[in-house]
């Protein structure tokens, strides 16, 4: 049996009677490791030597549903009881338990880390609120609960450096967001009826000055409209003014980047996940002036280059 762990197949006898999901390092060694589950539990192997991690087994009528890593050698594991009540546990070292939450009724999220400190915290979203405890703890210690405007509901949240955006809703068509520096001082509140659900929100420099800010793509009347509330790196001073922009990053439509001007056969784009990872390389043809881009919607930065002068800057894919 053959896995492509981080890019390098390695060869095991292990069979696997589970179902086999390959995402991640536990354990930092630079290898993705092999996550088995079965009906009521679930095993962590090394993706190098195979050998057996950790097992993860039901707790009375609760039973193990996923596992998520928060750190290395730390991870979260998630119990569903069936009846749809939830519950976490977290793991130091994938395999000594650090403690047990009590049951929820809604489902425990790992996908932002609200204080910047380097680990995942855990989420429960509930209809009004949104509970976050701290995934570096050792024992359940929470954070905040952003609590809903009257009439809104809480949608999500994400990180920014030094705080946390949070989205409300009250209809599909009527959302706003809130921004907390370190975790739970409220500094700004947008107005109600800043963006639509079929638009978004999301933090990036966006004007390349060396600071975070929240851009929202509106669309109240069928037009696309971008907002930026620019905000200071770690706190806000003052309320943010709006503005419409005019943006120095690409907005792509329809899947293509079109270029300043055609390519003399010696153009060549690069694109770059915000992580800095080269997602694209592409020669243009000479004489084109239009470059496919078949990645998924996201923020990137691109790169055109030929023999005397590189341009650089960002893009914002929406197809």
């Amino acid at each position: 049996m053959i896995f492509i762990l981080s890019g390098v197949s390695h060869l095991t006898s292990q069979n696997y009677a589970g179902t086999i999901y390959i995402y991640t390092d536990f354990n930092g060694d630079g290898t993705y490791d092999v996550v088995e589950h079965f009906s009521d539990s679930i095993k962590i192997y090394d993706g190098v030597s195979s050998t057996l991690l950790a097992r993860y087994t039901p707790d009375g009528t609760f039973v193990p549903t996923s596992v998520a890593k928060l750190r290395y050698n730390r991870v979260a594991v998630k119990y569903s009881s069936g009846g749809g009540d939830w519950k976490f546990k977290v793991y130091e070292n994938l395999s000594n338990l650090l403690y047990t939450s009590p049951a929820f009724t809604q489902y425990p999220s790992t996908y932002t880390d609200p204080n910047n400190d380097g680990t995942i915290d855990i989420t429960i979203r509930f209809q009004d609120s949104i509970v976050v405890y701290d995934g570096a703890a050792n024992s359940l210690t929470k954070m905040h609960t952003y609590v809903a405007d009257p009439g809104y509901s809480t949608s999500f949240h994400f990180s920014i450096p030094g705080g946390v955006m949070v989205i409300g809703m009250r209809t599909p068509s009527d959302m706003k967001f809130k921004v907390y520096e370190n975790v739970s001082n409220l500094v700004y509140t947008s107005p109600d009826h800043s963006f639509s659900f079929y638009a978004y929100a999301y933090a990036m420099d966006y004007d390349s000055d060396g600071r975070f800010d929240i851009v929202v793509r509106t669309d109240p009347a069928g037009n696309e409209r971008i907002v930026v509330y620019s905000t200071p790196y770690v706190s806000v001073d003052e309320a943010p003014s709006e503005r419409d922009s005019k943006p120095t990053s690409t907005l792509i439509k329809d899947g293509y980047l079109n270029l300043a001007k055609p390519s003399n056969g010696n153009t060549t784009v690069e694109i770059y996940d915000m992580t800095g990872r080269l997602r694209m390389r592409a020669k243009v043809p000479s004489g084109e002036s239009r470059v496919y881009i078949p990645l998924p919607p996201g923020i990137y930065t691109y790169k055109v280059k030929d023999e005397k002068s590189t341009t650089t800057a960002k893009l914002i894919n929406l197809r």
